[in-house]
């Protein structure tokens, strides 16, 4: 287990809100320092994972960046991205500014543009635009990002009771790495 810190984004009482339950303001600094690390540090211990399965809105901009910033990075070439989609209420804290910072080694806005919604800003939309499956984490969650991702044929696994979700994100897992096996 590796631990990403930085006291200026991660040292306080509470991880997401406040005490009032307002989510903090610099949650998308925070995001973009935490995947940007996360990568960064893959990177720098030469893992090359055969998957990367990214959990909730945190998350989010890592499969951008595997697909985009570092997909000539050989680590990452044969990776399957999975995001998880959970129920997310931090999303209206992110203004159109989190398209320019999320914009790091030389992406262009033009690359985050599956980020923007009618609506504002939607992380699942962005992840889900660069992954090549998808989880439903929560039970009951249904939100148009995850529609999108199954009428574009990305393999979906349904939400999983707690005894059952053990084997099927193995096998899950299983079938992305075989269908890599029977396309090379």
């Amino acid at each position: 287990v590796y631990f990403l810190d930085n006291e200026d984004f991660f040292k306080r009482k509470a991880t997401l809100e406040d005490a009032d339950g307002k989510a903090f303001k610099d949650n998308p600094d925070r995001m973009i320092f935490f995947c940007k690390g996360v990568v960064e540090t893959v990177k720098k211990f030469g893992w090359a994972p055969d998957i990367v399965h990214c959990h909730g809105w945190m998350t989010s901009l890592i499969p951008l960046y595997l697909k985009t910033a570092y997909k000539s990075e050989p680590l990452f070439q044969d990776a399957k991205i999975i995001t998880s989609a959970y129920f997310n209420k931090v999303e209206n804290i992110f203004s159109d500014d989190f398209i320019s910072k999320a914009s790091i080694n030389d992406l262009e806005a033009e690359d985050l543009k599956s980020f923007k919604t009618e609506d504002g800003i939607s992380l699942l939309s962005g992840a889900l635009a660069f992954s090549d499956a998808l989880i439903i984490g929560s039970e009951g969650f249904e939100d148009d990002a995850t529609d999108n991702a199954e009428k574009e044929g990305k393999p979906t696994l349904e939400h999983q009771s707690p005894e059952n979700y053990l084997s099927a994100y193995v096998n899950f897992y299983k079938s992305l790495l075989e269908k890599e096996e029977t396309v090379s």
